[in-house]
């Protein structure tokens, strides 16, 4: 919630060191202070000049006071009342279940006011009813969350039924046990609105299922012949794990579907329970979009991102590195200058720009007996090996 100071009427020309009340106490009785003061807070507010705010809304305590006379006079008449979106111009309508009764529309000065007639209905009755399908749907259709919305714009009475568990006989025994709309209205359903298809970046965090600590990370999004889509991480990477964008974010469940740890490198391709996009983590919470495959060369500069250690630099110091650890050797490495990644870092991407160049893989002794490196796999060994392509778009 924003709070303001009187420094905010100051800075749009409105001063408010005589208003009553400056020193705290209240301003009750003047209302022009008042006015003056909140229009201010506006203007402030929406970035916009006084006289502008001030057009926009000094007339509509005078037009909600005429609208008020009119439901207490006409409740038979009057069908409810708006403000139209400021466009340069105040105007409002009112509406009416019929025509417009004998002094039923106000005058507000320097305001268009237009009447909306025949509209069916009244204001009374549109509430009323959107109560009776509220009490529908609470008893005969059994719903626990759902809401009623009367719009007196269009006439509709809209429920957003929010219940997974709820079934078209529930909707249709809710529907049968409210009344008729009145005339002119209409009841509308939405069954549960439609919710943003769940996704899934590269560079994401694999955790274990068991106890929520960092596995791997996982590098780019893939996809087969088929048009199924996974992700690329590190083969030694093994299940159970979940996937997701950021430590605490949405979990999906994954499924391996084919790898490979030998003479082409370590990768393997997972597919996951919602849909993997094209982009990948280059900076924690931060993604950008993969459009191609790098092929490193030695002593180019590359960007690598794990979910242990962050973002590092290094430049390439051999192609085609075999290394045999605990038994099992794997080939068609690139080994970096230095050792900077650590555990849970398998398995994320080495990239540099947009392009993706490689998975990680781990370290080891590389060039000598004492000095330990950073190695991935390239990704167009995985690609071609695995039969996936690098998902783009």
């Amino acid at each position: 919630m924003r709070t303001w100071s009187r420094a905010a009427a100051l800075a749009v020309g409105v001063s408010i060191m005589t208003m009553p009340g400056a020193s705290g106490s209240s301003t009750d009785g003047n209302d022009s202070s008042q006015e003056r003061e909140d229009i201010a807070r506006y203007a402030q507010s929406e970035g916009v000049s006084f006289d502008e705010a001030y057009d926009q809304l000094h007339w509509q305590p005078e037009f909600v006071d005429a609208v008020e006379n009119l439901r207490i006079n006409h409740p038979d008449d009057f069908a409810g009342a708006g403000i139209d979106e400021y466009d340069g111009s105040p105007s409002a309508w009112i509406g009416y279940a019929r025509s417009t009764p004998e002094g039923g529309l106000p005058r507000v000065d320097g305001v268009e006011l237009r009447a909306v007639e025949n509209k069916g209905f009244t204001e009374a009755e549109l509430i009323a009813y959107a109560g009776d399908v509220a009490a529908s749907y609470a008893g005969a259709g059994g719903y626990r969350n759902f809401s009623v919305t009367p719009r007196h714009e269009t006439g509709r009475v809209v429920v957003a039924v929010l219940d997974d568990e709820r079934s078209s006989e529930a909707s249709a025994a809710a529907r049968n046990a409210t009344p008729e709309p009145p005339h002119g209205s209409k009841l509308i359903e939405i069954s549960k609105p439609a919710k943003a298809q769940p996704t899934l970046r590269g560079g994401g965090r694999l955790e274990a299922t068991s106890s929520n600590d960092l596995k791997c990370t996982s590098a780019f999004a893939v996809q087969n012949s088929s048009g199924t889509r996974g992700f690329l991480t590190a083969q030694h990477c093994t299940l159970p794990f979940t996937h997701e964008d950021t430590s605490g974010g949405f979990e999906y469940g994954a499924t391996g579907v084919s790898s490979h740890r030998g003479y082409y490198g370590d990768f393997r391709w997972y597919t996951t329970t919602t849909s993997e996009l094209d982009d990948f983590q280059y900076l924690a919470g931060y993604w950008r979009d993969l459009t191609d495959i790098g092929v490193p060369v030695i002593n180019q500069t590359l960007a690598r991102f794990g979910h242990k250690t962050g973002d590092q630099y290094d430049d390439v110091y051999a192609l085609g590195v075999w290394s045999h650890i605990d038994g099992v050797s794997t080939g068609s490495l690139v080994a970096m200058d230095n050792k900077e990644a650590d555990v849970g870092d398998s398995g994320g991407p080495w990239f540099w720009l947009s392009k993706g160049y490689g998975i990680h893989h781990g370290h080891d002794y590389i060039g000598g007996c004492c000095v330990l490196r950073d190695m991935f796999s390239t990704v167009s060994n995985a690609t071609s090996t695995l039969g996936v392509t690098l998902s783009t778009s």
